[in-house]
C-alpha cells in the first residue's frame, strides 16, 4: 500500500496480537463489496449517525464513511414485522438522481451542472452481540468533500466569505435544485437544504474558489402528483420548499452578518448587486402564488457577479482583499491537505487498542464494526474478520471517572454494547423508478 494510506511501522509484519505485547495498532473496516480501509479521523458525531474520514487501502484515496448508531436486529431483506428498503430512501434517490444527471450530459450539453453529492457503496453489515444475538449496522461510503460545511466555516467564525464565493454557491446550489425538480417524470426535494448541508470541494492549487455540493439526503423525497394536477406550476411549488431553507440560510447566516459584523462598503456596488440577488432569491420563495418558478436568470446573474468579483479589469474588486487571500492562502491548503491525511495508529497492547484515545488524550469515538491490525494489514484478508463496535452510543469514554471493563476479546464480539441496540421499523418508501 501506498506511504500516504498509513504510517511506516517499524516493527515489521510478524507482530503479535496479544493482550501484553506493544505493537502498532490501525482501526479497519471492510464493506461489503471488498473495499479495505483504515481510520483517519472523526468528522461528525450527529444524533443517529457518525461520519469518519477513511483511507482506501487498495485506492489509496480518503473516503466519509457514515455509519448508523443504533443497529438493526434484522437484515432488511429478511424482516417480517416490517418492510425494510434494500438501500435507504435518500440514498436511493440520489443514485436515481446520478442516473438521470448522466444521462441528460450525455444528450444535452448544459450552461450549468447539477453538483449531487456521490454515494459510492451502501451496505448493512453484520455483527455479534456478546449474548449471542446478530445485527447490523447501515454504511454508506461517500467521496470526501475537502472543504468542509460552508456553515461550519464561516458561520459563527471571524472568517469572512467573499461575495464571489456568496454569488458562487448561490447559482451551483440553485442549479442543482432545478435539476431536481425538472430531470425525473416527479420533481425531487431535499427537504433538508440548509447551509450546514452544502459542501465545499477545492479542485486543486490552481482552484480560484470552491465547489459547492448539496449533501446529507436522508430526507429528500419524490413528490407525487396525480396526473389530472401534474401542471408545471405544481410541480414547480415543491421547488420553492428548498428554495426558501436555503435563501433564509443566506439571508440570516451570510447577508445579515456581513451588513453589521464584517462590515463591507456601503458604496460597495458588489455588495449591492449580492443583496439585490438575495432579495429577489427570498422574494421567489416567499412570494410564490402557484405560477411558474424560472431559476435561470437568478443563476445567470449570480454567475455575472461572481466573474465581476475576480475581473482584475474590474473596480472594485476581490482579488486583493483580505478576505478572499485567506481563502485562497488559508482555507484552501487546509482543505488540500485533508485530502493527504494519513490513516491513524497507537502503540500499545490490545487491551488499550479497545479503548482509543488521540494524542491528547481525548476519547474517540471509532463506530463500528471495527477491527485492529497490525501494520501489514493481514487481518483484513484473513477468513475471520472479528469486529468491535466501541464505544457505541449512550456511553462516555471520556469521563475520567468511567473505566472501562478490563474483559477478554476471545470471542470476537465483547466490544459489542447491548444497550446500542434497537428494532427499528421504517414505513414503506416511495422510490422513483
Amino acid at each position: 500500500m501506498s506511504d500516504q494510506a498509513m504510517h511506516d511501522s517499524p516493527s515489521g509484519s510478524s507482530e503479535s496480537t496479544s493482550n501484553g505485547e506493544e505493537h502498532e495498532c490501525f482501526y479497519a473496516f471492510r464493506s461489503g463489496q471488498g473495499r479495505r480501509m483504515l481510520f483517519v479521523s472523526e468528522l461528525g458525531d450527529g444524533l443517529s449517525n457518525a461520519a469518519q474520514l477513511v483511507r482506501d487501502v487498495d485506492e489509496d484515496v480518503n473516503l466519509v464513511r457514515r455509519v448508523t448508531k443504533r443497529r438493526l436486529i434484522r437484515h432488511p431483506d429478511n424482516a417480517k414485522k416490517a418492510l425494510y428498503p434494500r438501500t435507504p430512501q435518500g440514498i436511493a434517490i440520489l443514485m436515481k438522481l446520478l442516473e438521470l444527471d448522466e444521462a441528460d450530459r450525455r444528450n444535452s450539453p448544459r450552461n450549468y451542472d447539477a453538483r449531487l453529492t456521490r454515494c459510492y457503496e451502501h451496505d448493512y453489515l453484520k455483527q455479534t452481540t456478546r449474548r449471542g444475538k446478530t445485527v447490523y449496522s447501515s454504511v454508506s461510503y461517500w467521496k470526501h468533500y475537502n472543504g468542509g460545511f460552508f456553515d461550519s466555516k464561516f458561520v459563527g467564525t471571524q472568517a469572512q466569505p467573499t461575495i464571489a464565493l456568496v454569488a458562487r454557491m448561490i447559482w451551483q446550489v440553485l442549479s442543482t435544485f432545478d435539476f431536481m425538480h425538472r430531470a425525473g417524470p416527479e420533481p425531487i426535494a431535499h427537504m433538508d437544504a440548509h447551509l450546514g448541508n452544502v459542501f465545499m470541494h477545492w479542485d486543486g492549487k490552481s482552484a480560484r474558489l470552491p465547489d459547492f455540493y448539496l449533501g446529507d439526503w436522508d430526507n429528500a423525497t419524490q413528490i407525487s402528483i396525480p396526473a389530472a394536477q401534474s401542471s408545471r406550476a405544481n410541480r414547480n411549488s415543491n421547488a420553492v420548499k428548498d428554495l426558501s431553507l436555503f435563501s433564509n440560510g443566506i439571508r440570516d447566516h451570510v447577508i445579515n452578518l456581513m451588513r453589521t459584523v464584517w462590515m463591507p462598503s456601503p458604496y460597495n456596488p458588489l455588495f449591492f448587486q449580492l443583496e439585490k440577488l438575495c432579495e429577489e432569491l427570498e422574494n421567489l420563495s416567499q412570494g410564490y402564488t402557484g405560477g411558474h418558478v424560472e431559476l435561470s436568470g437568478i443563476i445567470r446573474r449570480a454567475q455575472s457577479l461572481e466573474r465581476n468579483c475576480l475581473n482584475p479589469l474590474t473596480f472594485p474588486n476581490e482579488r486583493q482583499s483580505t478576505a478572499y487571500l485567506h481563502l485562497i492562502n488559508t482555507m484552501k491548503t487546509e482543505a488540500l491537505a485533508t485530502e493527504k491525511q494519513v490513516a491513524f495508529s497507537l502503540v500499545g497492547n490490545l487491551k488499550a487498542g479497545l479503548y482509543p484515545r488521540d494524542e491528547y488524550g481525548g476519547a474517540l469515538r471509532i463506530y463500528g464494526p471495527w477491527q485492529l491490525v497490525d501494520s501489514n494489514l493481514a487481518q483484513l484478508d484473513g477468513p475471520e474478520f472479528k469486529t468491535h463496535n466501541r464505544p457505541c452510543e449512550g456511553l462516555d469514554w471520556g469521563d475520567s471517572d468511567y473505566h472501562p471493563p478490563e474483559e477478554s476479546d476471545s470471542s470476537g464480539d465483547a466490544g459489542v454494547d447491548n444497550r446500542a441496540e434497537q428494532e427499528i421499523y421504517l414505513p414503506e418508501m416511495d422510490v422513483p423508478h
